[in-house]
């Protein structure tokens, strides 16, 4: 979902005049629902993540908590983990601040994915 393009849209269908015959408004909401409803594109890093950590347990907290550990550096060397912190960890500001600072789009991004679905980056 991205919230800028949900703003403009909606922007634009307060712009549409009384005198439109619905036609308008009606691809304009379509357009808001679609954006509603999308599913993150995340990197295969994070899909073999994410079916590794399914394998164990479906349960939508524990999920959560397995991220955040890994997140925190809790991964043990174990790669699919080690790789997925790296992600997260491997935003703009670190290139910038040369930090270990968790990107926060790239982590608000992966706990959609888990609790929205998500599709792969091919």
């Amino acid at each position: 979902m991205d919230k800028s393009r949900i703003i403009e849209l909606t922007q634009e269908l307060a712009s549409v005049p009384d005198t439109d015959t619905g036609y308008t408004k009606h691809y304009i909401l379509e357009d808001i629902e679609n954006e509603l409803y999308a599913k993150p594109t995340m990197p295969k890093v994070f899909d073999v993540w994410y079916k590794d950590v399914t394998a164990e347990s479906s349960d939508i907290q524990g999920i959560i908590n397995s991220f955040n550990s890994t997140i925190d550096g809790e991964y043990n060397s174990y790669e699919p983990e080690r790789e997925l912190y790296i992600l997260v960890h491997s935003g703009k500001y670190n290139r910038v601040l040369g930090m270990n600072l968790v990107d926060e789009n790239r982590y608000r991004k992966c706990l959609e994915a888990i609790l929205y679905g998500y599709e792969v980056d091919k």
